[in-house]
């Protein structure tokens, strides 16, 4: 937003004076790296590699959220046990009050995105995400909408991709990360071949060596903090600055990314993990920004900047936004005109 002033909610109530969560100017050390979207690590044809996406280039570094002024918000009425809780939203929840901004997610909503997953994995997500969506501001149609357009190119339809595939052929590493092509017989000695199977576990471990708060390859750490969770984060120092996020924002959720090694690969602990990678990159600012194909691709830009799959996330979003009926939101007007620049007109 080029504005010189953050616009203010005119219809927040009691939160009325507090900015919609622009950006701070404090920059995040280093901000996830582009990689292949994960998929399951089953045998595939020798000649079938992960989807290549650059993961030696840098994204621009991302701000870490404006704080709340402490000024009061209003409480969701679906929050459950949460319900006298504040909403503890930028825009209230839904500063032109559209009732579906604010309403828990349904498995018959989720079952039009993630189209192969089971009913009962489906009734895990949408619990997971009802339980901290307030908690992270993810509540408005819109932002539900680009939220889980990413969330299902990353995961697929069937959400069990919780992890980075490392399935590689040899020449799939030398193409795709530079340890392998400063290092070619480490390839042939780790990748996928004839007769051979990948050694993912030493891939990634000197795919991801030293960089992004990793030890070198003998500290597992590549392994360890690989692409995991709804949103694939990867990297020690990642892994850390969302935990920091959780923590801010969802202190006592029961997730620890650092401290418990599986937590993000279960239903809950991948879902807050991505909650807490958008609010800590400023997603939900990008989402207000509108429902056009290059507001898609700006949040894709941070997400995995590198990758192949714009044009896929972008059909995932057509899809989204139907679901959670973003059209007939009135914080859209339909036309256009996102909220904040609606916002600031009405200033």
């Amino acid at each position: 937003m080029s504005a010189s002033r953050t616009p203010t909610s005119p219809s927040a109530g009691a939160g009325a004076s507090a900015p919609i969560g622009g950006p701070s100017q404090a920059p995040i050390p280093q901000p996830r790296p582009e990689m292949p979207a994960a998929s399951p690590p089953a045998a595939v044809s020798p000649a079938a590699d992960p989807a290549p996406a650059a993961p030696e280039a840098s994204a621009p570094a991302a701000s870490t959220p404006a704080a709340s002024n402490g000024a009061a918000s209003p409480t969701s009425p679906s929050a459950g046990a949460d319900a006298s809780k504040p909403a503890d939203s930028a825009v209230n929840s839904c500063p032109v009050g559209c009732p579906r901004c604010k309403a828990k997610i349904t498995k018959e909503q989720l079952k039009e995105i993630f189209t192969s997953a089971s009913d009962d994995k489906l009734t895990e997500v949408a619990n997971a995400f009802n339980e901290a969506f307030e908690k992270f501001e993810i509540n408005t149609c819109l932002r539900k909408a680009h939220f889980f357009a990413q969330v299902r190119e990353e995961v697929g339809p069937t959400v069990k991709s919780l992890a980075e595939n490392m399935n590689y052929s040899v020449d799939g590493l030398k193409g795709t990360f530079k340890y392998f092509r400063d290092n070619p017989q480490e390839a042939a000695l780790y990748g996928r071949s004839k007769g051979q199977a990948a050694n993912q576990e030493a891939i990634g471990n000197r795919a991801y060596a030293n960089r992004l708060g990793n030890g070198d390859a003998a500290s597992g750490d590549g392994w360890k903090y690989r692409g995991k969770g709804f949103i694939q984060l990867t990297g020690r120092s990642n892994y850390q600055n969302v935990q920091n996020e959780i923590d801010r924002r969802y202190p006592g959720s029961g997730v620890d990314i650092m401290a418990n090694e599986g937590d993000i690969l279960t239903v809950k602990g991948g879902m807050i993990s991505a909650m807490g990678f958008w609010t800590l990159n400023n997603l939900n600012t990008k989402a207000d920004m509108g429902a056009r194909d290059a507001d898609v691709d700006r949040i894709t830009a941070v997400v995995n900047k590198h990758t192949h799959s714009y044009a896929e996330r972008k059909t995932h979003f057509k899809t989204t936004k139907k679901v959670f009926k973003v059209p007939e939101c009135p914080n859209w007007d339909g036309d256009g005109q996102n909220l904040l620049d609606r916002l600031k007109s009405a200033e």
